[in-house]
């Protein structure tokens, strides 16, 4: 029989932690569109032979925090100077809002404190190795499309139309990063503690 106590426990849970976490006051966005942004220039400041590109902070429209700047370093004129690229990206809609989201699952989820922490470690993990790929599909479409740049421009139709798909999925859609999201929470539980759901019903797991 399903516990309603600890179903709407774990649900309480699940709403004050992702409320605290996207409360402006709180401060975690800006915290994380730092990191974020440093994360970017590790991984993509140098991106391929000639391509560069830079992150800063950028106030638009209350929504876009990141500014990104993109170049051809083959296209530098005799003094070194390169025509930039630049657009503007939110890391609270790409990465911040996924990365409460996971943190408020695991902050629900009713198993042992020390398994939820290495779990969430975990999902944490996963999820930045494909929120920065999804940074990369990003910079890399704007250099397959912008005559500006002139790189990766040869590159095959299909590429460039799967390419472009991924690029408005991600830009467009908050729905697949939090749904991706949900699959890796659920993958790490159901695989690492099989018998969680046990934990909301009224009879005791080690009960037979």
């Amino acid at each position: 029989m399903l516990n309603r106590k600890k179903l709407f426990t774990s649900i309480a849970i699940f709403g004050v932690v992702y409320i605290v976490l996207l409360l402006p006051t709180f401060g975690g966005s800006t915290v994380y569109a730092d990191f974020y942004r440093k994360q970017g220039f590790n991984f993509f400041n140098n991106f391929g032979e000639q391509g560069f590109v830079v992150f800063e902070g950028h106030e638009d429209n209350g929504r876009d925090d990141t500014r990104v700047y993109q170049a051809n370093k083959g296209l530098a004129d005799s003094k070194g100077n390169v025509v930039s690229v630049p657009y503007n990206i939110s890391t609270r809609i790409l990465a911040y809002l996924p990365t409460i989201l996971m943190i408020s699952l695991f902050a629900a989820t009713p198993i042992k404190l020390w398994k939820r922490a290495s779990l969430l470690a975990g999902g944490l993990l996963i999820l930045h190795v494909f929120l920065m790929f999804f940074l990369y599909i990003l910079i890399l479409e704007k250099y397959i499309t912008s005559s500006k740049l002139q790189l990766y421009q040869d590159m095959g139709s299909g590429s460039k139309t799967m390419i472009s798909y991924l690029k408005d999925s991600i830009n467009h859609g908050m729905g697949l990063n939090n749904f991706l999201v949900v699959i890796i929470w659920a993958g790490l539980v159901l695989y690492f503690e099989r018998d969680m759901l046990s934990n909301f019903s009224g009879v005791d797991s080690g009960q037979k």
